[in-house]
């Protein structure tokens, strides 16, 4: 019914004929044109569920003019604004608003607010990057998926013997409240390159933003080409040894 309804307001700025609901529940939703009292116009959309899919139930087109319409402040949507450059802003998270408002201008003609083009962007980032407590939530189903663990030792190796790339060693530590404590990564591909590698290592931390105050931390070395190659990588909450 989401994208039902995302749907019904795209269409309608892609028209420039505005639209106001008279209902929006999870199972139904009804709409009606925005200047029905001054133009008489009987546009209407009503879109209810069949077989546990939205689909419309009834549509009367517009009678009045797209002009009656220029005041509609819902075709700045940041939603709509979101899902337009939903491709672009992710290839680029660090694209100003500013940069959203001209690209709308040029390419829809369209007017867009910052404070719309902002939260537009800021919608985008949170799908990506989902919020903090559902990220951690994923890390140890993630590390259980990518060991070995309960596969047999003999899938080690792949059909021409060479070591499944997919797999890795990792392992994560939780503290008494059952909260995320550290965690770290080793793909078994990067361990096994470091014997075809330059004897050198190199082993650094970055602070990250976070109120739990955790340290990425990495560990690299040089391969034959002298590309860096990750060997280690995970997070802790200190540099030091006494954690």
């Amino acid at each position: 019914m989401n994208e039902a309804r995302e749907a019904v307001l795209a269409d309608a700025v892609a028209s420039g004929l505005s639209f106001k609901v008279d209902r929006s529940e999870p199972t139904r939703f009804l709409a009606t044109c925005m200047v029905k009292d001054k133009t008489n116009c009987p546009f209407s959309i009503r879109i209810g569920f069949k077989r546990k899919e939205a689909v419309i139930r009834s549509l009367i087109q517009h009678s009045c003019d797209f002009t009656d319409h220029d005041t509609w402040k819902r075709a700045n949507n940041a939603r709509l604004v979101a899902r337009r450059y939903n491709t672009m802003i992710k290839s680029d998270l660090t694209i100003k608003p500013s940069q959203i408002q001209n690209i709308d201008r040029l390419q829809c003609s369209r007017k867009t607010p910052y404070l719309q083009a902002w939260r537009a962007r800021q919608s985008v980032r949170k799908d990506t990057f989902m919020n903090k407590k559902q990220s951690y939530q994923l890390i140890n189903p993630f590390l259980n998926a990518i060991t070995d663990r309960d596969i047999d030792t003999d899938t080690d190796l792949d059909p021409d013997g060479n070591w499944a790339m997919t797999r890795a060693n990792a392992s994560i530590s939780v503290d008494s409240n059952n909260q995320f404590d550290w965690c770290f990564i080793a793909p078994r591909a990067c361990v096994t390159a470091f014997w075809n590698s330059r004897r050198f290592i190199c082993l650094d931390g970055a602070h990250m933003k976070d109120k739990r105050e955790l340290i990425l931390l990495i560990l690299t070395t040089l391969d034959s080409n002298e590309n860096v190659l990750p060997l280690i990588w995970g997070y802790a909450k200190s540099e030091s040894l006494n954690l």
